[in-house]
């Protein structure tokens, strides 16, 4: 897992890439599920960060910032099928 070179920028674009990848699927999946034990446990995704963005007025400019993390089983396969494709590639 490289943290510092030439390898490192395509480490985090490949990691982003499947996580994003990994939620788009789970989004298509919640959409195309019958309720039920599949979407309520396996599609539902954890959410981590500031659900609600939190404001500073300074009267002359507001301040704005939001943070949130979404993660499904899908994004979770997405991101060990990354990593181990990347330990193959490299």
């Amino acid at each position: 897992m490289p943290r510092r070179g030439p390898g490192a920028a395509r480490f985090w674009v490949i990691l982003i890439l499947a996580l994003a990848i990994g939620e788009l699927t789970n989004t298509i999946l919640r959409n195309l599920a019958p309720a039920g034990p599949l979407k309520e446990v396996v599609l539902k995704p954890l959410v981590f960060g500031l659900v609600h963005p939190v404001s500073l007025d300074l009267l002359v400019f507001e301040l704005t910032v939001g943070f949130v993390i979404r993660l499904s089983l899908f994004s979770i396969l997405m991101i060990l099928f990354a990593l181990y494709f990347l330990n193959k590639l490299l």
